[in-house]
């Protein structure tokens, strides 16, 4: 009987080590191929081009750490094709050593030509896997994206990491995965994203890194990345690019805060530039002869930072009149940025059908099914309130005495706008 009892007990003693073995499953970190950065392109063969961006830990050195002869890159570019995205990763898997790892992918960028097929098919693998992440930026590159993932970007250890950084300044029309298929599923608008260039900084002098020119027109120098316009999309297909002009009004017509500055001109080759403090819009759609219209409100707190036009901001109707030309610049914008959305993109990116669904449902289901038709032609009202909360530590231009600071009267004939649009 003691033998019994023994023997039950050693074998409980066994089966209780074997539930404390540990995870049974686990991958180690040093099996991964953690995946930074994604491309996808269409491939000369009509097939998806999948390229990543797989982190090389043996190359990235820690802070502080010296640096060597020898030093590689942190990370390396691997391309497959395939029929679909999945098949495309099966392939890639293929020929590499470590497991593929997407929960640390920090943006999704897709090519010209391949967003102007349109994009559904390709994220859905992305919404659908269990690894990636909704929060990844989403951003179309003009050209082919994987060309992006070969470029690099001054400061930041690799490209993806340093695009996801500038998508989190809000310097640019930069949306992430879920807000592009939440954009996307909703009625009464259209998604869009930011746009991404590859430019180079020529030869720049020592210690310096230069301003970034278009790749045709350089003949020397490392590429990098340039966030500049927005790609409009109708559905799941591209259908336009608002270039960098173009792209300061989809920020006041969004009401998404972006640091950007804002130049009013004042006669002679002269400019007043502002910060941007805190920025709003309203839609307000109405129906006027059974017509709908739209009414936009954008309201805009500033800071006036370059006085070149050597203005005297202590005068309270100076400043009075230069927040009348600086909403009139806002406005200018706006109405540039309209006019390529709803003419040639013909693309409601701006949420004008969602307004009017939220304000007047009844009236929404009678023309959402010819909404396509409608929003080219809505008239729209663009109302500006644009204020100047702060003009610096000095009032005026401390290398102009006051006697020769540009008068009120001055200010008032100033002609309209000149040099290229802001």
């Amino acid at each position: 009987m003691r033998r019994i009892v023994r023997a039950a007990a050693a074998l409980a003693v066994l089966l209780a080590a074997s539930l404390l073995s540990g995870c049974w499953d686990r991958i180690e970190v040093n099996d991964l191929a953690i995946v930074h950065g994604v491309a996808l392109d269409r491939s000369p063969e009509g097939e998806v081009e999948l390229t990543v961006s797989i982190a090389v830990p043996a190359q990235i050195k820690p802070p502080g750490a010296p640096g060597g002869e020898g030093q590689g890159p942190p990370a390396t570019n691997k391309s497959a094709t395939g029929r679909t995205v999945s098949e495309a990763q099966t392939r890639l898997q293929k020929m590499l050593s470590r497991q593929l790892f997407w929960a640390q992918n920090a943006v999704i960028l897709i090519g010209e030509d391949l967003a102007r097929e349109g994009v559904a098919d390709v994220l859905d693998f992305f919404t659908r896997s269990t690894q990636p992440r909704l929060n990844t930026v989403l951003a179309v590159a003009v050209g082919r994206a994987k060309d992006v993932l070969a470029t690099t970007l001054p400061i930041e250890l690799n490209v993806p990491s340093g695009i996801q950084e500038i998508e989190r300044l809000r310097i640019g029309p930069f949306i992430t995965l879920r807000r592009f298929l939440t954009l996307l599923l909703n009625e009464g608008v259209e998604p869009f994203v930011g746009l991404v260039h590859v430019t180079t900084t020529g030869a720049p002098e020592p210690g310096s890194i230069g301003s970034p020119q278009p790749v045709s027109s350089a003949r020397e120098g490392p590429t990098q990345p340039s966030m500049r316009g927005a790609a409009v999309f109708k559905g799941p297909r591209l259908v336009a690019l608002l270039t960098e002009e173009e792209t300061p009004g989809l920020h006041w017509a969004q009401g998404d805060f972006a640091i950007q500055t804002v130049e009013v001109p004042m006669g002679d080759g002269k400019w007043v530039g502002f910060n941007v403090i805190r920025q709003s819009r309203r839609l307000v759609p109405a129906v006027k002869d059974g017509e709908i219209t739209m009414r936009l409100e954008v309201k805009a707190e500033t800071a006036l930072v370059d006085n070149q036009a050597s203005v005297d901001a202590d005068d309270v109707a100076v400043v009075r009149l230069l927040e009348e030309k600086l909403a009139s610049e806002i406005e200018r914008s706006v109405r540039h940025t309209l006019d390529k959305v709803q003419r040639e993109a013909q693309s409601d990116i701006l949420g004008f059908g969602a307004a009017v669904r939220r304000a007047m449902p009844a009236v929404w289901e009678q023309v959402k099914a010819s909404w396509d038709e409608l929003f080219p032609e809505i008239p729209v009202e663009v109302v500006v309130d644009a204020r100047i909360l702060r003009t610096g530590l000095t009032s005026r231009s401390l290398t102009v005495p006051r006697s020769r600071a540009t008068s009120l009267r001055e200010l008032r004939e100033a002609g309209g706008r000149e040099g290229p649009a802001r």
